[in-house]
């Protein structure tokens, strides 16, 4: 019953449009599928913001072209009902497009794991350790980079889990070994880390933009919302004719 408008008592004033354009991070080029073209979980999350930025622009352009048939009130009930659907498929489409790049950088991360192979042999570790205890930092930095050329992954693992006072190492020297590894064994891979974590953060931005994107989209709809601006209206008018 709150939304029964009776057009003789308030003027008829329609909303505007909510904004010019939706939040920037409601965009399929935040994705960057260009980059990783192939990569289903990009895509995924490309389409679901892609789809958000179109429904959403549809909606902000509804609002400010009512149908030449209804009412105010009618009106902003049109919008709220296109509002809730639009927010239900929107969060289903979002959240499985997140999930599926949050997935997709488990598998790349255990991917880079298991190629690198990085365990440590035991019965090198302290020959291993004390050769580099002894080392001047200079010498270390080439070992390190000899056996990355080398392969053997097996000295490098005992130079990551050994503690730094044992190895003489940096603590950024330390752990920079596993990600040079990696970039050796699968730049493609690290590339394609890296920016599904870029996404992952993005996608955050993306939720809180969303939630005020449907806060503005509803904005001034409210049941009754109507005879508050026609009133509101009716008031201004009043005012300028004393």
């Amino acid at each position: 019953m709150a939304d029964i408008q009776l057009t003789n008592h308030v003027p008829n004033v329609f909303v505007q449009a909510a904004f010019h354009a939706p939040n920037g991070y409601i965009h399929a080029g935040q994705v960057e599928v260009d980059k990783h073209p192939e990569n289903a979980a990009l895509k995924a999350m490309a389409e679901a913001l892609g789809y958000g930025r179109s429904e959403a622009e549809s909606i902000n352009a509804f609002r400010a072209n009512p149908h030449e048939d209804h009412m105010p009130a009618q009106h902003d009930r049109a919008i709220r009902e296109r509002c809730d659907t639009f927010e239900r498929k929107f969060a289903e489409k979002f959240d499985n497009a997140k999930a599926g790049l949050e997935r997709e950088l488990t598998n790349v991360e255990a991917g880079l794991v298991t190629k690198a192979g990085l365990t440590p042999n035991a019965a090198h570790f302290d020959a291993i350790t004390a050769a580099f205890h002894q080392m001047k930092p200079g010498q270390r930095a080439e070992t390190v980079a000899d056996l990355i050329a080398q392969g053997d992954h097996a000295s490098l693992a005992t130079l990551i889990e050994a503690p730094l006072f044992l190895t003489g190492l940096k603590a950024e020297e330390r752990d920079a070994i596993k990600e040079r590894v990696f970039h050796k064994l699968d730049p493609m891979a690290v590339a394609l880390r890296d920016h599904l974590k870029v996404v992952l953060g993005r996608a955050g931005q993306a939720t809180e933009a969303a939630h005020n994107m449907f806060h503005q989209l509803r904005a001034g709809t409210e049941p009754g919302a109507w005879r508050a601006r026609g009133e509101a209206a009716a008031a201004r008018e009043a005012a300028n004719r004393k």
